[in-house]
């Protein structure tokens, strides 16, 4: 499934499809249970505001290292437990004072921001936390937990060189 465009838009029912790629606009996820997105969600440009009460995405991709994205939750546990979430240069995702757990975690000049809430972190072992150099910094803003595990926290110094968004 792939959105393209401007304007403002919801999805309410559950999205069945392999991938959603969102390129422009605000999209929200709402509506009961969980989305059946089997792959990746992306969004390369835009904001995603997810809003369900199961999953809204499993895996997620935020923004393609040219255009920033947001992905916003304005309910807990929008994402998939044992998922892997990546940010890229100049994107955020933002919990928005709600909870969340996935397993890894890889930013290149990119935010995450709890506000109040809680990101925990299911998953132990190497590379769990992975940042790329950028000429901009990544953040994690808010409360951290470490869900028990002792992961590694794999961080780059220095200015990218040709290092390609995920």
């Amino acid at each position: 499934m792939v959105v393209n465009g401007t304007g403002t838009h919801s999805i309410s029912n559950q999205i069945n499809a392999g991938n959603y790629v969102q390129n422009g606009g605000t999209m929200t996820f709402s509506g009961s249970g969980n989305n059946n997105i089997t792959t990746m969600t992306t969004v390369n440009d835009g904001t995603l505001i997810l809003n369900k009460s199961g999953y809204a995405v499993s895996d997620l991709t935020i923004g393609n290292g040219t255009n920033a994205a947001t992905v916003r939750l304005d309910a807990h546990n929008q994402i998939q437990d044992w998922k892997r979430v990546v940010i890229n240069e100049g994107s955020t995702l933002n919990l928005n004072n709600k909870d969340d757990a996935f397993a890894y975690l890889e930013m290149t000049g990119a935010t995450l921001s709890t506000g109040s809430g809680t990101f925990t972190l299911q998953q132990g072992g190497t590379n769990a936390v992975q940042t790329y150099a950028s000429a901009n910094s990544s953040t994690i803003s808010g409360k951290m937990h470490l869900g028990g595990y002792k992961p590694s926290f794999n961080v780059a110094d220095g200015r990218s060189e040709g290092h390609r968004p995920r």
